[in-house]
């Protein structure tokens, strides 16, 4: 081989390196075809680095077939460009078939699962490992706090012999996101070393104080960082932190513009979130989305109606927007022309049009609507049990309730629902039941609005001294709503002798016609 082909080799080499982008990549890899042969593993394993940096795990699949003989470093690059592509099934497959384990392929298989969530497959890969190392700790470490189990996490961390600013900054992350922010302050005075990612980290999963204070001791700090304490402004709600800190800002990417574009959305601020649109030198998506969401949100559906013609390519996302604007509007005979067009509909179309129709008291056709779900949530059932308790389709609402308890766990609004339609269908034992069974087999607590309900409950079912005895006892200060609950059972009641303890509606509120009504009613004799 002539020293200009070497020289060409070489080259190639150092760019296959630092190629990001997968038409260089393609081009790249077509040159590598015309100098390599199959057996030249190690200018392919570059080859197969090369589209994994690149998220095209499919294009390294196709070289690392082709490479024969494999090493190691084979199967380690394709690992890990599964890994980087998050598939973790492929990964898992490859993992299995490789002829044999290091300490860098159980580490990939640990950090994905660590990342996609998958505790237990983690905790089973890493309970197999003969040798581990700081990383193997700190991955293991991850998917405990990924999948909220702070206290194993902060176990693992103290067993640990040594710490890395990795391990400080995923135990830091941990507690921020868990919201023990008592203790995420103390782990930050004893972070022993910064670095940009690690203060990044800490600003993007931090309260507003403690993001603050970690920007405060950047040395340096770039967009990522600059858009970490943006976007933690713009969850908490503060706009104009939020537009300080975009006008402080160096420069903006794409990020910088759309979380302005987003929090101008939730403020309703139509005007700036067009300024900020009509800034954004490249649109996305998200950046379309957005705005259609601030139009539709907002009330502005002929200007929503516009951005949606005029966007190069709505999605699902797009099209559920614009549906969600129609019905929060009242405009149901444009949602159900919109959502029987759409060229795809996911969850949220489904619900948006339920929700809808049950506003405009078409039960029947809800129902009808809500058989044909392709899949429902808890959205889904609560939306349908809701409106049935509330229009008075009491026998419909109970048996809804006792389907979905078959498919999905209730909620305590769902128990509202239920509670309510048992109380006007005079089933007082079913009611107290699912009442009691809200702590007991869903360890749910009860609000001041289930009490209420039991309260009514009790006292539509001529239980009216079970119905003052739980106002007496709830963990709540009984109100109007409570005793009219009683007044209006008086009525029907031959039980006068509690009527002057009933009376404490009017004294709660004494200028409400409703009190006077209730108290009269409930003093005239019945014949």
């Amino acid at each position: 081989m002539t020293s200009r082909q070497w020289m060409s080799r070489d080259e190639l080499l150092l760019r296959l390196q630092s190629c990001r982008g997968l038409r260089a990549a393609e081009a790249l890899h077509a040159r590598a075809r015309s100098i390599a042969r199959p057996e030249d593993t190690f200018l392919l394993n570059h080859v197969i680095q090369m589209f994994g940096n690149c998220g095209a795990a499919y294009q390294a699949r196709l070289v690392f077939d082709a490479i024969e003989p494999k090493d190691s470093f084979s199967w380690d690059f394709m690992l890990i460009a599964y890994s980087r592509s998050s598939r973790l099934p492929e990964a898992k497959a490859l993992f299995d078939a490789m002829p044999g384990w290091n300490l860098v392929s159980w580490n990939v298989m640990l950090c994905l699962y660590a990342q996609s969530g998958h505790l237990e497959g983690a905790k089973n890969l890493f309970d197999g490992m003969q040798s581990y190392d700081l990383i193997s700790l700190n991955a293991f470490m991850s998917a405990y706090a990924i999948n909220g189990h702070t206290i194993k996490a902060k176990e693992l961390f103290d067993s640990m012999p040594l710490w890395d600013i990795v391990s400080f900054t995923t135990i830091f992350t941990a507690y921020a996101q868990s919201r023990h922010h008592g203790i995420s302050d103390i782990l930050l005075d004893f972070m022993p070393e910064w670095d940009m990612v690690s203060l990044t980290t800490v600003v993007s999963s931090s309260n507003v104080k403690d993001a603050e204070r970690a920007f405060d001791q950047m040395q340096q700090t770039d967009v990522v960082s600059w858009n970490a304490l943006l976007t933690a402004y713009a969850e908490h709600g503060y706009l104009s932190r939020c537009e300080r800190t975009y006008l402080q800002m160096p420069e903006h990417d794409t990020v910088s513009h759309n979380v302005m574009l987003a929090v101008y959305t939730s403020f309703r601020c139509i005007e700036d979130a067009k300024c900020i649109f009509d800034a954004i030198p490249a649109l996305s998506l998200a950046s379309w989305n957005t705005l259609l969401a601030s139009y539709a949100q907002s009330g502005y559906l002929d200007d929503a109606e516009r951005l949606l013609e005029n966007m190069p390519a709505p999605d699902c996302v797009s099209w559920t927007v614009m549906l969600c604007g129609y019905t929060q509007y009242g405009r149901l005979h444009d949602a159900l022309i919109l959502f029987h067009g759409m060229p795809e509909r996911d969850l949220v179309s489904w619900n948006a049009v339920l929700w809808a129709i049950t506003q405009h008291g078409d039960l029947d056709a809800a129902r009808k609507l809500f058989d044909q779900f392709p899949t429902t949530n808890l959205v889904s059932w609560s939306t349908l049990l809701t409106a049935y308790a509330q229009r008075g389709r009491t026998k419909d609402a109970i048996q809804l309730f006792d389907a979905m308890k078959l498919c999905e766990e209730p909620d305590e609004v769902c128990f509202v629902s239920a509670i309510l339609a048992c109380s006007h269908d005079g089933k007082v034992h079913a009611g107290r039941a699912w009442f009691v069974s809200m702590a007991f087999d869903f360890e749910l607590e009860a609000t001041k609005q289930h009490y209420c309900c039991m309260v009514d409950l009790l006292a539509r079912g001529g239980y009216l001294d079970d119905s003052k005895e739980l106002i007496h006892d709830m963990p709540f200060v009984p109100d109007f709503l409570e005793w009219t609950c009683l007044l209006g059972a008086a009525r029907s009641s031959p039980r006068k002798e509690s009527l002057r303890e009933m009376r404490r509606a009017f004294d709660l509120e004494p200028e409400s016609a409703a009190s006077y009504v209730l108290v009269a009613n409930a003093s005239t004799p019945i014949k």
